[in-house]
């Protein structure tokens, strides 16, 4: 579980690394495609080791700390679009939207296509985050 998080992590600095797309859904596909690319070895494995076995205390306070990381992050990133919703609940649900449709549908025993996927949570979120909705302040 720890080498999964680590390589996630990983995969997503390196690809941070190249700069930031200036398109809000250019974003987005890249979150989407690094945390389908962390589940592409071996779905099924994936699955069993956060779905069925035991996970240490340790360890679920390392993750919810990398998801308050991801969470603020994505909180700045969409306060760059003064066009969407934004502020941190939102930030939460684009964080937990991507992490939870891209377990489910890459790692499920008939997973769907990746393309298939990062299109479909891409324009999932983009609907999201058009409509209406409140703007806190910006993220410091």
């Amino acid at each position: 579980m720890d080498a999964h998080v680590d390589a996630g992590s990983r995969l997503l600095n390196e690809r941070l690394a190249a700069g930031m797309p200036e398109r809000l859904d250019d974003t987005l596909r890249l979150f989407v495609r690094a945390a389908i690319d962390n589940h592409r070895d071996n779905p099924r494995l994936h699955r069993v080791l956060f779905d069925e076995a035991p996970r240490a205390p340790a360890f679920l306070a390392r993750v919810r700390e990398m998801e308050r990381f991801n969470v603020d992050a994505a909180a700045r990133l969409l306060d760059r679009h003064p066009d969407i919703r934004a502020g941190r609940l939102t930030a939460h649900v684009v964080v937990a939207t991507i992490d939870s449709l891209v377990h489910r549908l890459v790692t499920a025993p008939d997973p769907a296509e990746f393309q298939d996927v990062e299109v479909e949570i891409v324009a999932l979120l983009m609907a999201y985050l058009r409509q209406p909705g409140a703007r806190s302040s910006p993220v410091e």
